[in-house]
């Protein structure tokens, strides 16, 4: 019966929305980005405090990426709130990308942890410039935290901060633009000109695609792990 109580107090938190949420799409309307000076609550996870999500999250990542994870982890929360995306949805990305390695490069160029391309690169920094919003490297709290990490927060502190970021708004303006998750992680890896073509076209999208299966089974794990952490933590208490 324990168990039993653990899951009911687990469905009477919010660890509902967290088991229901993640394949859900976000709304296409009203979605504005926040400055960094009034991020909205940290919603999209039952966790009361980061602290509390990086601690789940650490437990259920393989020992030889934990250094990386560390690394990306505030700038993953900071850009998660900034532009209200689901930072789970982000990690998975970057897992699936680059395995958070900050000097990834593939063969046709990509860059980062997010394996951003040039070309779309220029395309993101037009989007920011016009809308006026300052990067997550300008942000003081973020340039404290990654001051141990890079003393002069040089060149290598901009580039991590500056991919990250254009890749979470990247993947924001493609799930606006195709109001799915699913297409948006596809338009993410394929582009969005090959996804404007086949869905005018009618011809099937993310049936056979194995980028979208390494992000869909990502999300699985985590969603599966850290809903077990949830409940566990909940019956403890």
């Amino acid at each position: 019966m324990a168990p039993l109580r653990a899951l009911l107090r687990c469905l009477k938190s919010p660890c509902l929305c967290f088991l229901m949420g993640f394949f859900m799409t976000f709304p296409v309307s009203g979605i504005q980005a926040t400055s960094d000076h009034s991020l909205k609550p940290f919603s999209y996870l039952p966790y009361a405090s980061v602290k509390s999500f990086k601690s789940d999250l650490m437990k259920i990542i393989p020992r030889h990426l934990r250094a990386r994870v560390e690394l990306i982890f505030p700038a993953l929360v900071h850009l998660s709130q900034k532009h209200e995306v689901n930072p789970l949805w982000v990690f998975s990305v970057m897992w699936t990308e680059s395995h958070f390695n900050p000097g990834a490069l593939s063969q046709v160029g990509a860059k980062g942890v997010m394996q951003v391309m040039p070309e779309t690169a220029v395309y993101v920094k037009g989007h920011l410039r016009r809308k006026k919003i300052s990067y997550a490297y300008n942000n003081q709290s973020m340039k404290e935290h990654y001051k141990k990490y890079f003393p002069r927060l040089g060149r290598r502190y901009r580039n991590l901060l500056e991919n990250m970021e254009l890749g979470v708004y990247y993947l924001r303006t493609l799930h606006i633009r195709f109001g799915n998750l699913q297409h948006a992680i596809v338009a993410y890896n394929m582009g969005p000109g090959w996804l404007r073509y086949r869905l005018k076209n009618n011809l099937p999208v993310g049936e056979k695609n194995l980028y979208l299966n390494k992000v869909r089974k990502t999300f699985s794990f985590l969603q599966e792990n850290l809903s077990l952490l949830t409940a566990q933590n909940d019956y403890e208490t």
